[in-house]
């Protein structure tokens, strides 16, 4: 035997005998090596989606071949780098392939994974607000930060969005119509859905803020005067 499998020593004896029987031997050595490396082929480079399988189960396994043996060992390691955002990266995937006899030769895979799909938004219901009378004065108040009429999310609801490959961060921006009197405005609310890869997508929320109250009054008392006073209102 040799070294591994495919290696052997042959020690082939040759004899010389002549017609009277006498002979005479001598000895040649075969050694039989296997120092050729395999032959390997990589599965070709590949784009995934961030959500999608990128290990060899999904982008492709290696093949090799070898001159002597006829089970080639193939393994496969992994060198990640950061992509240009969270959710990418890139995969540098080196398949090796070993004979019994130690040889061995290597293949290079790119796995790129990328994030380019928009998160998916849903916006809440259009609303419509009620003007109502801030305290002492009489004016209705419709800033988005009055205790009195509110216009915030915590009030007129908020979007929700979900994404392939984490969650994303939403964000409103209004955009504010007069109305048909002073007290009256429409806001135009744009949510926007960003995911961790400057991926986004938005939805449009209109919220009415009407003025349907009548003021409320209140008489003075009533009066007795003499004909001769002032019975104005003065």
């Amino acid at each position: 035997a040799g070294t591994c499998a495919q290696e052997s020593v042959i020690t082939r004896t040759w004899t010389a005998t002549d017609e009277c029987g006498n002979s005479s031997d001598c000895a040649q050595t075969i050694a039989v090596v296997d120092d050729e490396a395999p032959s390997i082929t990589c599965p070709a480079s590949v784009t995934v989606n961030c959500e999608d399988d990128s290990s060899s189960a999904g982008s492709g396994s290696a093949s090799a071949s070898d001159n002597c043996d006829t089970d080639v060992t193939v393994t496969e390691s992994d060198s990640v780098a950061a992509g240009t955002c969270a959710q990418e990266s890139v995969i540098t995937r080196t398949w090796t392939a070993t004979d019994d006899c130690g040889n061995n030769s290597d293949c290079v895979q790119t796995i790129a994974v990328v994030d380019d799909a928009a998160p998916v938004i849903s916006c809440p219901a259009d609303s419509t607000v009620d003007c109502s009378p801030a305290l002492g004065n009489g004016d209705c108040v419709i800033n988005i930060l009055s205790a009195v009429v509110s216009t915030d999310p915590s009030a007129t609801g908020s979007a929700t969005a979900t994404d392939n490959c984490g969650t994303p961060s939403i964000s409103f921006s209004d955009s504010v119509a007069a109305g048909t009197c002073p007290q009256e405005q429409e806001i135009t609310r744009t949510w926007t859905a960003m995911d961790g890869c400057a991926n986004s997508s938005s939805c449009n929320q209109i919220i009415n803020v009407v003025d349907n109250s009548a003021p409320v009054i209140t008489c003075p008392a009533s009066v007795t005067v003499n004909c001769e006073d002032d019975s104005s209102s003065a």
